[in-house]
C-alpha cells in the first residue's frame, strides 16, 4: 500500500489510471470517461464543487485512493499520536465531497440520488431533550472543529464510516423509487447524566449517523439460518417477549441486534478456533471508529467496549469508570426522528474528539481574583463550555478546586498555544529538556482572566483566540504580507517597500511574485495551492485575527528536511502557473521549496536515496558532510541566482531511514530498538546542536517514518507519519498547513 501510495504521489495522474495488471498509467477513452463523471448521483453539500472539470475530478480521485491508502497502512501498523483541529463542515466534509467519481458510484446501482447534511445539535447534553435543537450547518460562518488523529489521513476514518452508510442503504433498503435519501450527521454533547460519571466524556462529541429511510413497526418471522442464530445470541430475549415463542420479531429491532451482535464478535474465535464469517463491514466501521479516538486497533476485542444488546435506543454507553475510553467504540440503535411523524431509523454512534486549540493554566492567584469577581462560578460548568470552543483550563497550584483538572508535567498536550496565567515558569528550568513533544510549541505568558465568566459565549471564545494569537505574534520578527489579489483583502495598506512575505494563490499574478523574490527584492513567498477551502481562510486571514497570525507564523517558519521520497519530488515534480487564462512557465517543487522557507538539500550537495552513505572526495563521513551542511545553514546557497538565509528554522525534518544509514557508516547500529533508540535521539541532538541561531530560537527536530511506528523509534523526539507530510509538500502543497502539523507533532511516549 505504502508503494502503491508513494507511485501515485510521484505521477501526474489526473488523466490516467492504473490497470488491474499494474501495467502502469492507462489513458481513459471518451466512453470509459463519460461513464465515470457522467453519473451524477451525489448532490453536493458545498456548490463550488459542482464546477469541477474532468480532470480535476480525476485527479482528486487520485490523491483521495492515495491518502486511503496511506490510512489503511498507519492504522494497520500503529496507532496516531497527534490531532490536528479540523472545521467539520468546511475541511471534514468537504474532503469528501470533492471526491465525485467516488461519491456519484459508490451505491453501485444506476440511480441512486443521495446527499449529505451535517446537523450542529451540541447544544442541549439532556439525552431526553438533545433532538429538540438542531441546526443544519451550511456556512463556514456556522461551521465549527472536531480534532481528528493524524491529520489529513485520520480524516478517512471518518469517511471509512460514511462510506460504508451510503453502500449498505443503497444495498439493503430496498428503496424502490429515485426519491432523494439523505443521509445525516448529527454532532451531539455526550449525555449529560453519562458525563457525570465520567467527567472526562467531555472530551469528546458523541456523532449519530443515519439515513432518512424509515422502518415501520413491522413484525417479522424468523427462518432458517436467521432463527439459528437468534437461538444462539438471543435466548434471554424470548423471556422477555421482544422475540415471540414463534418467533416473530420487530425488524428494525431484529437488525439492531444484530448488528451490534456483529460489532461484539471477535476477529478470532479462541473458544472455536476460527476466523470470524461475515459483516466484515462491521470490523471496518468499528476500527475507524477506535482510530478516531486513538484507540490501538488490537484493542477493539477487548471485553470493556462490549455493547449491551439489550439496549435499542443507544441510552447506554457501556462500561464507564476513570477510564473514559472503555466507552462502546461503535453502536448501532434506533433513532426516533424529533418531528411529528416519529419516524424510525438505524442510526450509528461513535466519538470523535473535540478540538484542543488552547491551553489555559492557572493557579492559586488566578482562582482568587476569579472567585472574587464571579463570586458563585461553577469551574466544572466554565471549564466544559471552554472545551467546546477548543480552549482548556488547567489548574496548576497547591490547593485542590472542585471542577478544573491538574495540570501535569509529565502529560502529552495537543494544543496550538499554552497560556500561562500563572506566577511560575512553564516548562519550569528542570523540565526545558523535556519540551518538545509534551507541551505545545507556542507558549507564551498572558492573562485572559477579564474573558473567564459563568455566561462564556462564541463570541468571547473567537475574541480570547484572536488576542492569544496576536499577543504570540508579537514575538515573531516583522513580517509585512503583500497579497497580489489585493482587491480581496482590503485592510492591507502596507506599502511595497516595507513588503518582505507576498501570498500568492494558484499562482495569481505569478510571474511578478516569484520574479520579486529570485531578484531579492523579498524575502519570502506564501505559496498555497491544491486545496481550495484555505481560499475563503487566507481571504478571512487579512481582516485580522486568528487566520491572520497564523498565517504570519507559516511565514515566519522556516523548515530543513532530510529525506530522500522529498529530496526525489524536489527534483522531479513541476508546477505550471495558470492565471486568467494565462500559463507561466514550469516552476521547480525544489525552487517552490525554497521559496516556502522549506530548504530540501540537492542530491548534488548529498543524495538521501543511496543505498549506503558513504566518505566524499574529502574523506568526510556522511554524519560530517551533514553536519558541515548544517552549521552552513544561515546561508545555503541554492542555484546560483538563489539563496535562502535559513535564520529563522523552526523544524529540523528527518527521515528515521537516513539515520539508520548515518548510523550504518558509523558503525553504530545495534541489533537491540531499545538501545538504539538512545544512539538514533543522541545523533538527532548533535545534528540539532550544530545548526547557528539567534538567542532565544527554538528549533523542533521531527522524525518520519512510512513504516508505522518502528521499534528504534526514539520516545523523547516527536514524530510525524510520512504520509501526513507528504500530503502538504506533494499532494496539496500548501505551506500554511505545513506548519500546522509540524507544530501539532508531538512524541510518541504514553507519559499518563
Amino acid at each position: 500500500m505504502k508503494d502503491t501510495s508513494w507511485e501515485i504521489s510521484q505521477e501526474d495522474l489526473s488523466n490516467y489510471y492504473i490497470d488491474e495488471n499494474l501495467n502502469g498509467p492507462q489513458t481513459f477513452s471518451d466512453k470509459e470517461l463519460k461513464k465515470i463523471v457522467g453519473n451524477v448521483q451525489y448532490l453536493s453539500m458545498h456548490p463550488v464543487n459542482k464546477w469541477m472539470d474532468t480532470q480535476e475530478k480525476i485527479a482528486y480521485f487520485n490523491s483521495y485512493t492515495k491518502s486511503r491508502m496511506d490510512f489503511l497502512a498507519d492504522i494497520a501498523t500503529t496507532t496516531p499520536t497527534m490531532e490536528s483541529s479540523k472545521r467539520f463542515y468546511g475541511e471534514l466534509i468537504a474532503g469528501i465531497d470533492r471526491n465525485r467519481i467516488l461519491l456519484d458510484n459508490i451505491s453501485g446501482i444506476d440511480d441512486f440520488k443521495y446527499r449529505i447534511d451535517l446537523f450542529d445539535c451540541r447544544r442541549n447534553k439532556d439525552q431526553a431533550k438533545r433532538v429538540k435543537k438542531r441546526k443544519k450547518i451550511t456556512t463556514l460562518e456556522d461551521d465549527f472543529s472536531v480534532a481528528v488523529p493524524n491529520d489529513i489521513i485520520g480524516q478517512h476514518a471518518f469517511y471509512i464510516i460514511l462510506e460504508n452508510l451510503i453502500r449498505n442503504t443503497a444495498k439493503h433498503s430496498g428503496k424502490e423509487d429515485n426519491s432523494l435519501v439523505t443521509f445525516n450527521i448529527e454532532v451531539h454533547e455526550p449525555d449529560e447524566q453519562q458525563c457525570k460519571r465520567c467527567p472526562k466524556l467531555n472530551s469528546y462529541y458523541e456523532i449519530h449517523i443515519y439515513d432518512d429511510f424509515p422502518f415501520e413497526t413491522l413484525k417479522v418471522r424468523l427462518t432458517g439460518p436467521e432463527a439459528d442464530f437468534f437461538k444462539k445470541y438471543h435466548v434471554h430475549k424470548l423471556r422477555r417477549k421482544l422475540v415471540t415463542p414463534d418467533l416473530m420479531i420487530d425488524k428494525l429491532e431484529k437488525i439492531v441486534h444484530r448488528q451490534n451482535v456483529f460489532i461484539n464478535q471477535d476477529l478470532l474465535s479462541i473458544k472455536e478456533n476460527t476466523l470470524r464469517q461475515g459483516a466484515w463491514g462491521m470490523v471496518e466501521m468499528e476500527a475507524a471508529a477506535a482510530y478516531l479516538r486513538k484507540i490501538p486497533v488490537e484493542s477493539i476485542d477487548e471485553d470493556r467496549y462490549e455493547i449491551d444488546i439489550d439496549d435499542l435506543k443507544g441510552k447506554d454507553y457501556g462500561i464507564l469508570d476513570e477510564d473514559y475510553r472503555s466507552a462502546n467504540i461503535l453502536k448501532c440503535f434506533i433513532k426516533v426522528s424529533n418531528d411529528q411523524s416519529r419516524t424510525r431509523h438505524l442510526a450509528y454512534r461513535f466519538f470523535m474528539l473535540k478540538p484542543k486549540e488552547l491551553l489555559i493554566v492557572v493557579d492559586d492567584d488566578v482562582l482568587s481574583k476569579l472567585d472574587k469577581r464571579e463570586k458563585t462560578l461553577d469551574y466544572s460548568k466554565l471549564s466544559t463550555n471552554l472545551i467546546n470552543h477548543g480552549i482548556w483550563l488547567k489548574y496548576d497550584g497547591e490547593k485542590r478546586k472542585d471542577g478544573l483538572e491538574k495540570f501535569e508535567k509529565n502529560h502529552i498536550y495537543e494544543h496550538e498555544i499554552l497560556v500561562n496565567m500563572t506566577n511560575g515558569d512553564i516548562p519550569s528550568k528542570e523540565d526545558i529538556s523535556s519540551k518538545f513533544g509534551l507541551l505545545p510549541d507556542k507558549i507564551i505568558r498572558f492573562s485572559i482572566i477579564e474573558y473567564l465568566k459563568a455566561n462564556f459565549k462564541k463570541e468571547d471564545a473567537l475574541k480570547v483566540k484572536d488576542v492569544v494569537w496576536k499577543r504570540y505574534s508579537e514575538t515573531l520578527p516583522d513580517i509585512y504580507v503583500f497579497p497580489y489579489q489585493q482587491t480581496h483583502f482590503p485592510n492591507i495598506h502596507e506599502p511595497l517597500a516595507k513588503v518582505n512575505a507576498e501570498y500568492t494563490h494558484h499562482g495569481t499574478s505569478w510571474s511578478d511574485a516569484f520574479g520579486g523574490f529570485i531578484k531579492n527584492t523579498r524575502q519570502h513567498i506564501e505559496i498555497t495551492t491544491g486545496l481550495n477551502n484555505m481560499s475563503d481562510t487566507l481571504k478571512k486571514a487579512f481582516d485580522g485575527g486568528k487566520a491572520f497570525y497564523k498565517l504570519l507564523d507559516s511565514i515566519n517558519s522556516q523548515i530543513i528536511i532530510f529525506d530522500e521520497r522529498v529530496q526525489e519530488a524536489a527534483a522531479k515534480l513541476t508546477y505550471t502557473p495558470e492565471s486568467r487564462g494565462k500559463t507561466f512557465d514550469e516552476v521547480s517543487y525544489a525552487e517552490l521549496y525554497i521559496a516556502s522557507g522549506v530548504y530540501v538539500p540537492p542530491k548534488g550537495v548529498f543524495d538521501f536515496s543511496k543505498i549506503a552513505y558513504k566518505k566524499d572526495t574529502k574523506g568526510q563521513t556522511p554524519k560530517n558532510q551533514i553536519l558541515e551542511l548544517l552549521r552552513n545553514s544561515s546561508s545555503v546557497k541554492f542555484k546560483k541566482y538563489l539563496e535562502c538565509n535559513l535564520d529563522r528554522v523552526r523544524f529540523l525534518v528527518m527521515h528515521l531511514g537516513v539515520l539508520e544509514k548515518i548510523l550504518v557508516s558509523e558503525n553504530a547500529r545495534v541489533s537491540d530498538p531499545s538501545k538504539e533508540k538512545d544512539i538514533i535521539e543522541d545523533l538527532v541532538n548533535e545534528f540539532l546542536a550544530s545548526i547557528p541561531r539567534s538567542e532565544g530560537q527554538e528549533i523542533k527536530p521531527i522524525i518520519i517514518s512510512g513504516r508505522g511506528l518502528p521499534p528504534n523509534l526514539p520516545g523523547k523526539i516527536p514524530f510525524v507519519n510520512y504520509s501526513a507530510l507528504s500530503q502538504y509538500l506533494i499532494d496539496n502543497r500548501n505551506k500554511y498547513l505545513l506548519n500546522d502539523l509540524l507544530f501539532s507533532t508531538r512524541n510518541v511516549l504514553k507519559l499518563s
